[in-house]
Formats: structure tokens, C-alpha cells, sequence
């Protein structure tokens, strides 16, 4: 039995290896300064009594 072992390392050169990958994560969390404060602005005069004016565009 270990001559065939012997053998089989010789024949394989050495192949006979349990080889395990490697895995890597890398996060990275930067903070910056706040977004701007949002713009206050006056609403116009309603059209007519059920209208109703909503922000955008």
C-alpha cells in the first residue's frame, strides 16, 4: 500500500495537494457634509377653493 502511494506522488508530481481559495471583501463608509437644507418658497394664491398646489415640477 505505500509503495502505491509512493507511486501514484511520484506519477502525479506531487499533485496530491488540498488547495483552498482565498476570498476578499473591502467596504468602505465615507460621511461628507449634509445636503442642503431644503428651499422654503411662498405658495401663490390657490385657483380655486378645491385646488391644491404640490412641490415639483
Amino acid at each position: 500500500m505505500k509503495r502505491g502511494l509512493v507511486a501514484l506522488l511520484a506519477l502525479g508530481g506531487g499533485m496530491v495537494v488540498a488547495t483552498a481559495a482565498a476570498a476578499q471583501l473591502s467596504i468602505n463608509i465615507s460621511v461628507g457634509s449634509p445636503p442642503p437644507p431644503l428651499p422654503v418658497y411662498a405658495q401663490p394664491a390657490l385657483p380655486g377653493p378645491d385646488y391644491v398646489w404640490t412641490p415639483g415640477y
